[in-house]
């Protein structure tokens, strides 16, 4: 008997190395067949079996309830798929070398760039099948360290230059409504043929949580862009925390080989729950943003104290009269999820689908994290992507530091550009003599310490700076951020000059009836967790009251 591990590298810079939308979709679609339908496609049939077609170990079938260690007919059984891998046991080595010919020259083929990495060695059943894992995925990271960079030849004077990879071009792509088209290597040109196919997908699993005339957009452009007015997406990535600990508990608890059988069926069940409750977190958001639309004006309104806030406004699909939902789902295919909106609706979006994906996952006890990247439209989505990437690892990291499990986010607005990673740009933009302009990351528990690093209490000061006492007061709320970035003296001078005397108690947010430093923080607008970490409390709402439009009940 043969286990096969089949992993990808480089996974990010392949699926969101684009400005366009469509290729990113096309490349999230190749990744998930390669190591989800395409191996099972290559996995050889029960021997028994002879009509036509492709066994599928994971579909439904009669040969599911079998096991290979027991049924010789049996020549294969997958553990698991998805996730960027697969994981199956195989008979024979015919079959094996067979399996690992077969999935290559189709990945050779029809997703060219991606970069798969097979690991096929062989396995008594009276070994640990959670040891040979180990070391399988085990030489896989070696691999993955020493593996050299190719330098593909770029092309010769009589080539032209894709304008995604630097490739020679091998075809022009077909242009999409005004656009001019462009030339593409073959490893765009094979990104592009599947956005059908990855359409398709979409609209069978989402399709029906979003309203009648409603589609998914091809293109950022489509993100409910305002012309003249608002011009930015934002990139959400979440990330399920603590998958790789849960996989690695089950395997020291079966570490002994006659555990191998239930070791299998505990992984398997693991990898299907954490991929359909991921699932049914994002539709569950798709019926939330749904609920918000206003079907006669094609729009979502957002109006605070009887005023406009902001108006999020559907563009039209000239092909077929569709309206254009400002939302994308780009990888959903398990615990990690990617998707693109209308920067306004980014961290309610974000916030809603960490919650979604707790409740969905109540019985695992698995929360997430996310990160959440405001950029314009037209900037490097590669570029936007890595530091959804990184502000989600800096929410798993405060994550780490808290007494409960929580979900938690971070996110930052790209506005300009943005040079180094994110402490780099954190320590320019929010750090001050007197301390930090941010409270990020949050947590999305009220219950955690400190009480102000919340979600709750960030969204309640931004909904009150959205009040009508100051969005009609555009000079005070500037005002109150200068003061702030000079320290606690300057927002009571602020205080003095801005305020008559009777408004001075209700001058700033109070949502920490409870909080030790109350009296300090409405008067200087600052908090001290210890002597080293002063934070500006009103800072991060002050940033969000422009941009950020929620998802009402």
């Amino acid at each position: 008997m043969y286990l096969i591990v089949v992993d990808t590298m480089q996974i990010q810079p392949y699926i969101f190395g684009s400005n366009r939308l469509r290729e990113n979709l096309g490349a999230s679609y190749l990744v998930a067949q390669a190591t989800e339908d395409w191996a099972k496609k290559h996995i050889p049939k029960p021997n028994n079996l002879k009509s036509e077609g492709t066994y599928n170990p994971l579909a439904d079938s009669p040969f599911n309830t079998e096991r290979i260690e027991t049924n010789p007919q049996l020549a294969a059984e997958v553990i698991y798929a998805g996730g960027g891998n697969f994981v199956a046991l195989i008979r024979e080595e015919s079959d094996a070398k067979k399996f690992v010919r077969g999935l290559s020259r189709r990945v050779l083929t029809d997703a060219p760039g991606l970069q798969l990495l097979i690991d096929c060695r062989p396995l008594e059943w009276q070994r640990s099948l959670v040891q040979t894992m180990r070391d399988a995925f085990e030489s896989l990271g070696e691999q993955k360290r020493k593996r050299l960079q190719t330098a593909p030849l770029l092309g010769v004077g009589v080539t032209v230059p894709c304008q995604g990879t630097g490739l020679p071009a091998v075809e022009w792509a077909k242009p999409i409504e005004d656009d001019s088209g462009y030339p593409a290597s073959a490893e765009i040109c094979a990104k592009l043929n599947a956005v059908d196919a990855a359409n398709t997908t979409l609209a069978n699993v989402f399709g029906k949580y979003i309203p009648k005339n409603h589609e998914f957009p091809y293109d950022l452009d489509h993100m409910g862009r305002s012309e003249g007015d608002f011009s930015h997406i934002a990139i959400v990535h979440a990330d399920g925390d603590s998958m790789s600990e849960r996989f690695s508990v089950i395997g020291n608890k079966h570490i002994d080989p006659e555990k191998n059988r239930e070791y299998i069926s505990v992984v398997r069940k693991l990898s299907q729950d954490v991929k359909q409750n991921s699932r049914a977190a994002l539709q569950a958001l798709l019926t939330r943003l749904s609920s918000q639309i206003d079907g006669k004006r094609h729009c979502i309104t957002y109006k605070r104290d009887g005023a406009l806030v902001a108006e999020i406004k559907f563009q039209r699909n000239k092909k077929n009269d569709n309206w254009w939902l400002p939302f994308r789902p780009i990888v959903f295919g398990g615990d990690d999820v990617t998707f693109v909106c209308d920067g306004r609706l980014g961290l309610a979006l974000a916030a809603e689908y960490l919650q979604l994906f707790q409740a969905a996952n109540k019985d695992l006890g698995a929360t997430a994290c996310a990160g959440i990247a405001v950029i314009k439209t037209h900037y490097p989505f590669a570029r936007g992507y890595a530091l959804a990437d990184e502000l989600c690892q800096s929410a798993k990291g405060y994550r780490a530091t808290l007494a409960e499990q929580s979900a938690c986010m971070d996110w930052h607005f790209a506005l300009s550009g943005l040079a180094g990673d994110l402490d780099e740009i954190r320590t320019r933009e929010y750090k001050t003599r007197n301390g930090w302009l941010h409270l990020r990351p949050v947590s999305l528990t009220i219950q955690n310490t400190p009480p102000l690093q919340t979600w709750q209490a960030t969204e309640q000061f931004t909904r009150d700076f959205q009040g009508k006492d100051w969005m009609t007061r555009r000079n005070k709320a500037k005002a109150l951020r200068d003061a702030l970035r000079q320290g606690g003296t300057a927002v009571t001078r602020f205080r003095n000059l801005y305020l008559r005397k009777e408004d001075q108690a209700e001058l700033l947010p109070d949502g920490f009836a409870e909080h030790p430093q109350q009296q300090k923080i409405r008067e200087t607008g600052w908090v001290e967790f210890s002597k080293s970490d002063a934070r500006a409390v009103y800072f991060d709402a002050l940033e969000l009251a422009d941009w950020y439009v929620p998802l009402e009940k």
